[in-house]
């Protein structure tokens, strides 16, 4: 496993990321709820996390000179969301998870029982476990 500091985000992206946060939260709360999590604030904020390590991957990986696909910022209902890469390269398909780094936890990942990524592996499928300092941006 390499270890890599990962490319700030932009304003214009940080903003991206809050409002999609805030909109898709709503396609979102049936899964959370089977996890016991019924704090929509606080799934806001998870929501938001994650777009925001979707694109310091981008962006580390678009100064690489690696053309990767743009975070996809699409809202999606319950039945029609996938375990889809979340960048895709000619060769890779890069799947982030990430954890916002605080006194209480270590970091850690959550996957789901039948994402593809944990029961049937292609090759090209690689992880980016992104850990977010407490405070950024």
């Amino acid at each position: 496993m390499n270890k890599i500091e990962l490319t700030p985000i932009t304003e214009y992206q940080l903003k991206q990321c809050e409002l999609f946060s805030k909109y898709s939260v709503y396609s979102s709360l049936d899964e959370y709820e089977k996890r016991m999590q019924f704090n929509k604030n606080k799934i806001i904020e998870d929501i938001k996390n994650g777009k925001i390590a979707e694109f310091m991957v981008y962006n580390y990986l678009t100064n690489a000179f690696k053309n990767p696909t743009t975070p996809d910022l699409n809202i999606y209902d319950k039945y029609n969301k996938s375990y889809d890469a979340d960048i895709i390269l000619s060769n890779a398909n890069i799947h982030v998870k990430s954890h916002k780094v605080n006194i209480h936890y270590p970091p850690s990942w959550l996957f789901q029982k039948k994402d593809p990524l944990v029961t049937n592996k292609d090759d090209k499928d690689f992880l980016a476990l992104v850990v977010l300092k407490e405070k950024f941006p």
